[in-house]
């Protein structure tokens, strides 16, 4: 008698192999795959949620220090027109 549990090798080797088992595995075989393919899906949309995060941070981080650029600009202009008026050159 077979056992559908065993490996599919085993069954080849004691010449115990039948079509049900060979149905029960192709069963197990896509359920497994339709697992990892939500799995991946699931991964997939956890790595683009990341990386919409990053994007977003770096967007506020820029216009953060595109600001401070230009106040450290303006403050410059200001000190070297002050400068040039009071003849500290």
């Amino acid at each position: 008698m077979t056992n559908c549990g065993e490996t599919a090798e085993r069954q080849v080797q004691r010449g115990h192999y039948h079509s049900a088992c060979v149905e029960v595995g192709a069963a197990v075989v896509l359920e497994e795959w339709a697992q990892e393919c939500a799995r991946l899906a699931r991964a997939r949309d956890g790595w683009e949620m990341c990386v919409h995060a990053i994007e977003k941070g770096l967007e506020g981080t820029t216009a953060k220090v595109d600001a401070g650029l230009t106040i450290l600009t303006q403050g410059c202009t200001m000190h070297v027109q002050g400068c040039s008026r009071t003849h500290c050159m």
